[in-house]
């Protein structure tokens, strides 16, 4: 899965109307009239304000009154993208020329379309998290190693979290670590 890293947008006129596409990391549905709020304060006196976001399992959309299943398409694309923890708005001005069901869908879609390949994402991967405690000596063959170092805290012994998608266990054993704790946990890692 991948999740988005920044609120990014992307704007497109077509036949006098504006849409402007927003995407928000999004992790909290009981925020979600929050978020709606701040775009409405955003881009006041819009015609439309569309809506899907997904969290987890949890995929909803509005066409706020528009014809046709156009938040549905919006799903669709999170989906296609292995999206998760987003949540995209479609603000519309409309600009006096009515382009259409099937046209207006296509605009949407185009919209969002557009709006997720701009959008940096970051990918969802679980990992090995090890806490543990040891000397300078080991502290510097295992940086030697590259590790990814998390956090480090010097005392008369060395606090450290190492981050890896496979098992060092064995290797960290080897180097003789104190108290060793091991936590498979959810991160985002590398911009896709």
């Amino acid at each position: 899965m991948f999740v988005p890293l920044k609120i990014t947008e992307y704007s497109l006129i077509v036949k006098k109307s504006h849409f402007i596409a927003v995407a928000l990391p999004f992790t909290d549905v009981n925020h979600l009239e929050d978020a709606l709020n701040k775009i409405k304060k955003d881009y006041p006196k819009a015609t439309h304000y569309l809506y899907a976001y997904k969290v987890k399992n949890i995929l909803k959309g509005s066409n706020d009154q528009e014809p046709g299943n156009i938040a549905q398409s919006f799903l669709t694309l999170i989906n296609q993208h292995q999206l998760d923890e987003i949540l995209i708005v479609v603000v519309r001005y409309f600009g006096g020329v009515k382009l259409g069901a099937s046209n207006l869908l296509r605009t949407y879609h185009e919209a969002v379309n557009q709006l997720i390949k701009k959008t940096p994402l970051g990918e969802k991967v679980f990992v090995n998290h090890y806490h543990f405690y040891t000397d300078y000596a080991t502290f510097n063959k295992i940086k030697k190693l590259g590790y990814f170092i998390e956090n480090v805290r010097y005392f008369d012994t060395i606090e450290i979290d190492i981050i890896s998608k496979v098992d060092i266990t064995s290797s960290l054993n080897e180097l003789k670590v104190k108290d060793l704790k091991i936590e498979n946990v959810e991160r985002i890692i590398n911009e896709h």
